[in-house]
């Protein structure tokens, strides 16, 4: 399957190469990324399960588009990229993690094959390897086939090497007749009506079905972690994202609430070499804007910006 993914990463740097001769700002760039680099490989991340190699390439091929653009020199990542994968209300830009939306979409081969509705693959499967790969698929103990492919083999192991489960702690089982559940293999969540059949619950979602969006933001939760945001800070970012300031003002404001706007002091802190040319201010940009009393804090003036007319000024 490696050649798969070399070919995704040839389209990736062909359409990055097609982009080289224009101008993108940063919030442009914001964009692409959402609406197109992280559509080109929906396919194959629905597919394979993407090696830690390719997917560690890819976030730096995207971490580069983002911070340097295309053919923009190297420069310094000011944001980590598990914060720029957050959502924005929780200090992030919203941009899709590639591991966690492969994690995703495989799931859902998972979650199809223990409903047992009796699909072409899933009958296929069974077939070849026999019917209590389903008890499998949910993590049983039972044996596995010694001629297992790579792709049956890859959605078997789908959580190992994770720090938590995430896909067996919210699947468990509805009793109903009780006429399709093992006692011994399988964990009982509760009851449901003796006239209806044993079905599966996802835990996620208040219907008891899958969905991929619900199990990325389980999996945001896991991976990424709360960010360290104050309920205070995430109504700030809900507001600024809001406003009706542009695109560039709103990223500067981003940067600036995350203190990371070049200065000398985090310049210094991050060892970072500055010529004499280009002084930069002596204080942090945050402490400057936000707490001095002869200004308004950015963050006020972007979220009040269609209120107050600035629109006209810039």
């Amino acid at each position: 399957m490696g050649h798969k993914f070399i070919l995704y990463r040839y389209r990736l740097s062909r359409r990055l190469n097609s982009w080289g001769n224009n101008y993108i700002s940063f919030g442009g760039r914001i964009v692409l990324l959402n609406s197109v680099l992280n559509v080109i490989p929906i396919f194959y991340l629905s597919c394979f399960k993407m090696l830690v190699k390719v997917w560690k390439k890819v976030m730096r091929i995207q971490r580069g588009f983002l911070w340097e653009g295309v053919g923009g020199g190297k420069k310094i990542s000011l944001v980590k990229w598990d914060i720029i994968c957050t959502k924005k209300s929780k200090g992030g830009l919203g941009v899709r993690n590639v591991k966690m939306v492969n994690l995703s979409l495989l799931a859902k081969w998972k979650w199809r094959l223990i409903q047992g509705d009796h699909d072409l693959w899933e009958d296929v499967l069974v077939e070849k390897y026999g019917r209590n790969i389903i008890n499998i698929a949910y993590g049983s103990s039972d044996t596995w086939p010694r001629w297992e492919s790579k792709w049956w083999l890859d959605l078997v192991r789908l959580e190992e090497g994770e720090e938590h489960p995430w896909f067996n702690a919210v699947v468990a089982r509805l009793v109903g007749n009780g006429m399709d559940t093992s006692f011994w293999k399988v964990a009982w969540q509760g009851f449901c009506s003796t006239h209806e059949v044993d079905r599966w619950s996802w835990g996620l979602e208040s219907n008891s079905g899958f969905s991929v969006k619900s199990l990325y933001t389980k999996l945001e939760l896991l991976m990424l972690g709360e960010n360290g945001c104050s309920k205070g800070e995430m109504r700030v970012f809900r507001q600024i994202w809001k406003s009706g300031a542009p695109s560039k003002v709103v990223n500067f404001e981003w940067k600036l609430l995350h203190d990371r706007i070049p200065t000398r002091v985090r310049s210094s802190a991050g060892c970072v070499w500055v010529a004499a040319a280009f002084p930069l201010l002596p204080v942090s940009l945050a402490a400057c804007f936000c707490w001095c009393g002869r200004s308004y804090s950015p963050s006020v003036c972007i979220v009040f910006w269609g209120q107050w007319g600035y629109g006209a000024e810039f």
